[in-house]
């Protein structure tokens, strides 16, 4: 079934509210900014958090969590006990690695504001080039 000019309009006009709503959201707004890097920015970003994830792997506290959960798989509650302690030690005597300065690419991907904004503005697209306007409607935005 086609849509009528006017109900065109009508979704173009909630699309564009849509938009000014996800636009005010802060995940968005970082989302906007990376897709406004260039590609060489874009690898750069990658690469420090996929830096950050790899040393976040091999950290004490890491080796300690994954002693801890195969101890727990085991069944050994004694060793988790200690492992626990020592974990918790660890936790307090050693730095937190620090993040990068930038949000994680990867957040992009799985936020729903960030997949709804992308929708909203391929319709608004795919719409403005379907929606007819008079002079007068042009002309008074």
């Amino acid at each position: 079934m086609h849509k009528t000019n006017n109900e065109k309009k009508d979704r173009l006009k909630w699309l564009e509210d849509r938009l000014q709503t996800l636009e005010s959201k802060p995940i968005v707004c970082s989302y906007k900014k990376w897709k406004s890097l260039s590609d060489s920015d874009k690898q750069s970003v990658v690469r420090q958090w996929s830096s950050y994830y790899d040393k976040c792997k091999t950290c004490p506290q890491a080796i300690k969590y994954h002693e801890m959960r195969k101890a727990l798989k085991e069944g050994n509650m004694g060793l988790l006990k200690k492992l626990r302690i020592e974990a918790r030690q660890l936790n307090e005597s050693l730095p937190r690695i620090p993040k990068p300065s930038t949000n994680d690419p990867n957040l992009f991907w799985t936020d729903i504001f960030c997949q709804d904004y992308d929708t909203v503005v391929e319709e608004i697209g795919r719409l403005t080039r379907t929606v007819r306007f008079t002079a007068a409607e042009i002309f008074n935005n």
